[in-house]
């Protein structure tokens, strides 16, 4: 059976009240019902076949991470201290993705590394703020 997306209407989950009960009695002789709400906020469970939700994992960890070394190095791709290098943060940017891919052109393994791969993201990520797209530019590559 082909995954494809659920056809249903929103109108169609019922509206349920349910009482408070702690997670703790929550159990086979008291099941929580669930609210519509809490199926909406699930549905994408439903909605996505199993590589689309990888794709949300993987972005949502790429971001995660970005945000991580964001706040431990500081923002030094957008705002560079200009120390060695003058130029720009685009370039600055461009610099480090020809480091990076060099270093993955260089290895000889089967598979590049995780960490090269994941830095090469990072910085194509970085690349578009320091271009100035935003996610509007972005939806109208959405055919």
């Amino acid at each position: 059976m082909a995954n494809k997306k659920a056809d249903f209407k929103l109108e169609s989950i019922p509206v349920v009240k349910v009482p408070k009960v702690s997670k703790a009695a929550a159990d086979e002789e008291n099941p929580v019902v669930l609210s519509r709400d809490y199926a909406l906020k699930h549905m994408d469970e439903v909605l996505y076949t199993p590589t689309q939700q990888k794709i949300k994992d993987v972005l949502e960890g790429m971001k995660n991470l970005l945000l991580y070394k964001n706040r431990k190095y500081g923002d030094s791709a957008i705002n560079p201290k200009k120390i060695f290098y003058k130029g720009d943060s685009t370039n600055s940017i461009l610099i480090r993705l020809d480091d990076k891919l060099g270093r993955v052109m260089s290895n000889t393994e089967e598979k590049p590394r995780v960490n090269d791969v994941a830095d090469i993201i990072g910085y194509c990520t970085l690349l578009l703020i320091s271009m100035g797209v935003t996610s509007e530019d972005l939806k109208k590559f959405m055919d």
